[in-house]
């Protein structure tokens, strides 16, 4: 039997979440209120994030840095003693309780000695973040736990040499920040490319203005406010928002399957737009993500995502079936997991989160943000944007495979995705999904 995971339940969880730490808004804009009009911008975002969440931690315990599962699947704990001690481990060990990931307890904890804590590292974030976001060849801005350090990404040898002129002159060296150029970045849009009589997560759909994106999750609108149970009569899909033809407004545009001809449904929901984020940022949001309301005589495979392999294009990705996620509740992957991705242009591909908390400004739309974004080592091409990442089949563990969200950038070795927990709260916290 599946499992109905109802968004408010899921928002309660900050795995995977927000990067930005705006001050607490108004009751107008409190998660008790949300947004049900997703057409244009609000004021500041709402939840709590993991950064908060270390920061607590942090605050009860001044040498904790972080933590994450490393290459042997040990829980490893960033401390400046080098020890961790009985408090903490239990403070982590809440904090996977609270999300949905106590299947890490049981594993060994190990120390691993760094030079700064969390909220030094936070200090350094904030510092660089104001100084540097505003240059449209800064990619991302986030926290690194394992090397210790603030990351900064950026796009183009110019912006390279920028920022790490912004940071010298504020007497920030290479061990407090580190400046990556990336290869390959950019918002992914335009095969799991043929017509699919039932939709599937990772397929082809295309919008005749923008071109062709994936779908990332399938569920159903809820009954009503007062009414906590999925509407059958109301299927659902995600894409990117940034496959759509504003990223602030909601335009409506018709989706189709796999082109224009088919047409599946428009477009109902694009993800919660915020202007008061701070540090340079001129809109944010939780989530690159847009919501696609199926026509009745669609078919969709609630809680699926295509099987594939890894494909070079121009090569249709290959179809293998498809696999159902697991009712576990989780929402979002743990520094060094193992995830899969599945998108209309690379097929399936997998690899190791190697980010957990960093957020990515549109090449498309400088100036918006997306917070608290993760990475893994997949590859990821131009059309993939939108599809579905999971936690793939573990021997030992039964309830996987299980969804931790949806893609929109990424490039050779590179995945960018927004937690799902993030994407129900993008979308206003009606919508729902099972895994």
């Amino acid at each position: 039997m599946r499992s109905y995971v109802k968004a408010s339940t899921v928002l309660s969880l900050s795995l995977l979440a927000a990067a930005c730490e705006p001050s607490r808004s108004t009751a107008a804009d409190s998660m008790d209120e949300p947004a049900r009009s997703m057409s244009g911008a609000k004021n500041q975002p709402v939840l709590r994030t993991l950064r908060e969440d270390f920061q607590e931690i942090a605050a009860r315990d001044h040498s904790f840095g972080g933590f994450w599962v490393d290459e042997n699947g040990q829980l490893v704990v960033a401390t400046k003693t080098g020890e961790v001690s009985r408090e903490t481990e239990e403070l982590v060990h809440g904090w996977l309780r609270r999300n949905s990931r106590a299947d890490l307890i049981p594993r060994r904890i190990e120390a691993f000695k760094v030079m700064y804590d969390y909220a030094e590292l936070m200090g350094y974030y904030e510092k660089i973040r104001s100084s540097v976001a505003s240059h449209r060849d800064v990619a991302g801005i986030g926290i690194d736990e394992r090397t210790n350090s603030v990351l900064v990404n950026v796009r183009t040898e110019v912006g390279k040499s920028w920022v790490e002129s912004q940071l010298a002159a504020q007497k920030i060296g290479a061990r407090e920040a580190k400046v990556a150029l990336e290869t390959n970045g950019y918002d992914v849009q335009a095969g799991l490319q043929s017509t699919f009589a039932t939709l599937r997560g990772g397929i082809q759909v295309t919008n005749s203005i923008v071109g062709d994106c994936s779908i990332g999750f399938l569920g159903h609108m809820t009954i009503g406010p007062n009414d906590p149970y999925p509407d059958m009569s109301r299927p659902v899909v995600t894409t990117a928002a940034h496959c759509t033809q504003s990223q602030i407004s909601l335009v409506g545009e018709t989706f189709g399957q796999p082109s224009s001809a088919r047409p599946i449904g428009n477009v109902s929901r694009i993800a919660q737009v915020y202007t008061s984020c701070g540090g340079g940022y001129v809109w944010c949001r939780y989530a690159d993500v847009a919501l696609i309301a199926v026509r009745d005589t669609i078919p969709i495979g609630w809680a699926t995502a295509a099987i594939s392999t890894a494909t070079t294009p121009p090569a249709n990705p290959s179809y293998l079936g498809w696999r159902a996620y697991a009712g576990s509740g989780v929402t979002g992957a743990v520094l060094g997991e193992t995830i899969t991705r599945v998108g209309r242009t690379r097929g399936q591909t997998t690899g190791t989160v190697v980010v957990s908390c960093q957020d990515r400004q549109s090449t498309l739309l400088p100036g918006m943000w997306t917070l608290c974004a993760m990475n893994a080592t997949a590859t990821t091409e131009g059309g993939d944007s939108g599809g579905t990442v999971y936690i793939p089949s573990t021997v030992g563990q039964p309830t996987t495979p299980r969804a931790v969200g949806t893609l929109f950038q990424g490039g050779v070795g590179s995945t960018w995705f927004s937690s799902a927990g993030f994407v129900n709260l993008a979308l206003g916290n009606d919508v729902y999904f099972v895994w």
